[in-house]
Order: structure tokens, then sequence, then C-alpha cells
């Protein structure tokens, strides 16, 4: 196979699977898609299309997800000589790295094509080499985890899940409503499901930062005993990262804000959340106790110290409870100032002040 470059196509001249229609309907390619508008109109990855005849080998859900909002051309990598072992092998590695709903089943298949090339080295070398040698498994293990940047115990807990038969989906003619992205402390969430989109694209494209922060981390970690120069850029760089990674990962959304409890009258204020009604999991370990109650028990910060029960702060447009309560004792306050408050005149004799008239300029 030969790389030979990139290319606008229009997507009605692709060659694509039977099956992409039933893709565009479904949930990930939905996200998707939403992703794609947030980023330019255009997939962060190109798709992969065999020169001869356009046949499009690798990048399914990003052309369906260019369907699903009307796009007529897509810039495609273009690879000509492809065998059906290449087609495979970027079938095998796309979906690996960028697909999680049948990931366990792609790691199996992976430690398979690799275990085979492995057999056949072995079948051209027939030096052993002394002691008790490893399987070709376990080798094929160990590079995969390698490949992915995990453990072999990992890779082999894949495969065995993999192995599990399928419970059969029952059929409703419709597909079933996604669960949230989050913790939601067990209210009420419907108004929040189209932003349940946003909050799924932002944990992808924040987990993928996070382990490649990781990778770059342990990368640079070979700076530390390099002496001289490669010391220096060490203490430089290398804290530079670590703080990257630490801020990645402690923002990845975890759960609905619990000081506002998807309640939008009280978010627009929420200093927990800064607004955005959501927080990750660092977030969640200085929490009282009484916020990570939920369902009919979920409660929100009263304002005075306490707090009161959701169900009693769900009053679409009510200011915050506590705050409601400051105002009108700020009220009270001044009614009471203003009775002790009275004008005399020289003698001491109190002066009645005549009501404001309106029409007055001054």
């Amino acid at each position: 196979m030969r790389w030979v470059g990139y290319q606008s196509l229009a997507i009605s001249k692709l060659k694509v699977p039977g099956d992409i229609k039933e893709r565009m309907g479904r949930p990930r390619v939905m996200d998707l898609a939403n992703s794609i508008g947030l980023l330019g109109d255009e997939p962060m990855h190109a798709p992969v299309v065999e020169r001869e005849g356009l046949v499009l080998i690798a990048g399914r859900d990003r052309i369906a997800a260019l369907m699903r909002r009307g796009a007529k051309k897509v810039n495609c990598h273009i690879a000509t000589d492809v065998s059906d072992k290449d087609r495979l092998d970027l079938e095998i590695d796309e979906n690996l790295h960028r697909r999680q709903d049948d990931r366990d089943k792609l790691i199996a298949r992976r430690v398979a094509k690799v275990q085979g090339e492995l057999l056949d080295k072995m079948s051209d070398n027939s030096a052993r080499q002394p002691g008790r040698p490893k399987s070709e498994k376990a080798k094929a293990r160990e590079v995969v985890a390698r490949e992915l940047d995990t453990t072999p115990e990992a890779v082999r807990a894949a495969e065995r899940r993999a192995a599990e038969p399928e419970e059969p989906e029952e059929s409703t003619g419709t597909n079933p409503p996604l669960a949230p992205p989050v913790e939601t402390w067990g209210v009420p969430v419907e108004h929040l499901a189209q932003e349940f989109a946003s909050v799924r694209i932002a944990q992808e494209a924040m987990r993928a930062a996070d382990r490649h922060l990781q990778q770059a981390q342990r990368a640079l970690a070979a700076l530390k005993d390099g002496g001289g120069v490669a010391a220096h850029l060490y203490a430089r760089v290398y804290i530079v990262v670590h703080t990257a990674a630490a801020t990645v990962r402690s923002e990845i959304p975890a759960a609905v804000c619990p000081y506002d409890k998807a309640l939008m009258h009280r978010r627009e204020r929420c200093t927990g959340c800064q607004g955005i009604g959501y927080v990750g999991d660092d977030a969640l370990l200085g929490v009282a106790d009484e916020l990570k109650l939920g369902g009919a028990q979920a409660r929100v910060p009263n304002g005075r110290g306490g707090f009161v029960l959701v169900s009693e702060s769900r009053s679409k447009g009510a200011a915050p409870d506590g705050e409601k309560e400051v105002a009108k004792a700020a009220k009270v306050a001044a009614e009471k100032a203003a009775k002790k408050l009275q004008l005399q005149d020289g003698e001491g004799n109190p002066i009645t002040v005549p009501p404001a008239d309106e029409e007055s300029p001054f």
C-alpha cells in the first residue's frame, strides 16, 4: 500500500458500505456530527479512500456524521495498491484507537493478527531461545499492550470479555434513550438531554487529551537522568506537561454540579461550577455529605450555611433560597430604621414630611 496524499472528494462519489444510512441514526454518530460542527465542519482525522474506485476503507462513522450535517465534500487521505490485508489492518487500527463500543472485540482481533504474524516468523526461524519461552499469544498481548499504552493483563481481560456471548437485545422499534453521561444525583435532568451531547463530546476529547499527555510525561521522563541540557529541559518542560495533564483530568465532567443540581436559575450564580453546570471528580472531594444525597433527599445550599431540598427550590426563575431571605431581612431592617429616624425643628418638635410630588422637577 502507498499513500498518495490528500484530496477533496464529493461524498456522493465515494463507495460507502450499505449500512451508512443506518449509521447516521446511531448515538455515537449523532455526537460526532455535533463535534464536527464545533470544530469547523471537518473531522479531525481524514477518512481513508482507495484511489482505485474511490472505495471508503476507514472512516464510515465520519462520513455518516458528515452526511447528517448535509456536507457535500470531504478531505480524504488517498491510498493506492491496497491489498485485502491492508484493508483489514487499516480497519482494525482505525477503530481500535477511536471506537469504544466494540473495543474488546477489536483488541481480540488485533491480538489474533499479531499472533499469526509471530507464528509466521517462528516458522521461518527454527532456532529457539534457551529457557521456557513465552507463547506467541503472550507475546502478541505484549505487542498490543504497548500499542495501546496499557498492560498485557488489560488486553487479556478485553479478550475474555470479547469471547463472552452477547445477550440478545429486545427490539422496541426505537433507539433506547442514552443514559446520562454524568452523575445526576437522582434529580430530573430531562431538560439537559441536548446538553448531554456536548458533555459526551467534552468527555471523549478530554480523555483522549489525558492519554496523550500521560504518554508525553512518560516520554519526557527520559530527560531526567540525561544530565546537562536534558536535565535543564526536564526541569522546565516536565512540570508544564504534568500540570496540563492534571488540569485536563480534573476538569473532565463527572457529575452535575452538586451545588445547583440542574436547577437552571441557580446555575448562573453558582461558584461551585462557575456557571458550567458540571464538575470533575476532584471537585467532588470537598463536597459536604448532605450535597451527595440523591433522589427525594437531594439538597442544595440555602445560602445561610444550611441546605434545602431540591424539590423546594425548583420553581422556575425563583431566586435561590437564602437570597430571598437576605432580601427580606434587608427590607425589614430598612423599615425599622425608617421608624427610628425622625426630622425635628430647632425646638425639638417633629417635622411632618409631605409625600413626594411626582410632578416636581426637583
